[in-house]
């Protein structure tokens, strides 16, 4: 580590302004019956609430509906300081819901994304794409930023990479799906940073045309290779992932691990990127692995947040790097999550209970 050029250098004042999967997370562990852990989620709500977090400025961009998921989204969103101003709250609009079903293995925690109400059996909200005439109305008032996340293609977020890249933003795309459609080449040439799963898009060399690959191997680790200014790309190197002490839920562990490598490469825009070194791009790398490691021993998407408080996170993923061994808690909570039922949250529960 290299003080305040390492990966955990605090932030100073950077923006992050992202746009995709922006849903209202529901976790259950058990019954359904009583009140629920209720989170904002989604993978861009998800890191660019991480991000608030870390001490950045986020801005997430997204259509909600006018109902009690939203409100509960924006609560949680709000109380780690996310600046709510673009989410736009809309009678055109349903609030995407998740449910995340968490059981045991043995000794590990197993979970399972659901669509459907458990309740009442309908399917749930899924994600929309933001509408282009949006962007429009927005140009003026979002702000330049270091760093636009954007894990859905659409002509809105297309749109709006566009516009950050020619003020010098670092541009990450995290597809969740290959396509061959025009705006999905297109995400992938606006790009400076393009991160995917293997378990959803097979084939490496996907993001050939931007400066730094991420392909994530799950519990076998990542592979990555960037391409320096004189433009000759390296090859593929291979890191082994971090020891997770006890497995309770690996749910969002991505999430945290693009946030790790946001924090660390993406302060200083899409320049500061191109000047970091072989070594800095590795540091930056580890840092999200340590990050998605530590998450596993935590429920929900963004439970570690709920667990430990910044400076004990940034203390712990310091040692870890350095290979100390450490046995940290997940059993305290510091912060509550937003709680409720899904009689109150589902749609279609909420109608059949008016009636």
């Amino acid at each position: 580590m290299r003080g305040d050029s390492g990966p955990l250098r605090e932030a100073s004042n950077p923006t992050c302004i992202g746009t995709g999967l922006i849903a209202l997370d529901v976790l259950i562990n058990g019954t359904t019956d009583g009140l629920l852990h209720l989170w904002a989620g989604g993978s861009c709500g998800n890191v660019l609430t991480i991000l608030s977090y870390m001490g950045w400025q986020s801005f997430p961009i997204a259509d909600l509906g006018e109902d009690r998921a939203s409100e509960n989204l924006l609560n949680d969103m709000r109380r780690w300081n996310v600046n709510t101003a673009f989410l736009h709250r809309t009678r055109r609009a349903v609030t995407p819901i998740i449910i995340e079903r968490l059981s045991s293995n043995g000794n590990s925690g197993v979970h399972e994304f659901k669509f459907k109400c458990p309740v009442c059996g309908s399917f749930l909200p899924r994600n929309r794409p933001l509408p282009y005439e949006r962007v429009q109305e927005m140009a003026r008032e979002v702000p330049a930023a270091s760093v636009f996340y954007f894990d859905r293609v659409s002509s809105a977020a297309v749109e709006l990479a566009k516009l950050q890249r020619s003020k010098g933003a670092l541009i990450v795309f995290e597809p969740c799906k290959q396509s061959k459609m025009r705006l999905f080449k297109e995400s992938l040439e606006i790009a400076h940073v393009v991160k995917y799963s293997r378990d959803q898009i097979h084939v490496a060399g996907l993001g050939h045309g931007a400066f730094l690959e991420i392909q994530t191997l799950g519990n076998e680790g990542l592979k990555y290779r960037f391409e320096r200014i004189n433009g000759k790309c390296h090859e593929w190197k291979k890191m082994s992932a971090f020891r997770v002490s006890k497995l309770i839920d690996a749910a969002g562990a991505g999430d945290w691990c693009t946030a790790g490598i946001i924090h660390a490469t993406g302060q200083d825009g899409a320049q500061g990127l191109s000047e970091k070194s072989p070594q800095e791009i590795e540091e930056a790398l580890k840092f999200g692995q340590v990050l998605a490691a530590m998450k596993c021993g935590c429920e929900g998407a963004r439970g570690l947040m709920y667990n430990l408080r910044k400076g004990e996170l940034q203390s712990i993923a310091c040692r870890l790097m350095k290979g100390e061994n450490v046995d940290w808690s997940s059993s305290k909570i510091v912060y509550e999550s937003e709680k409720d039922s899904l009689r109150n949250v589902c749609p279609s529960c909420v109608v059949n209970g008016a009636r």
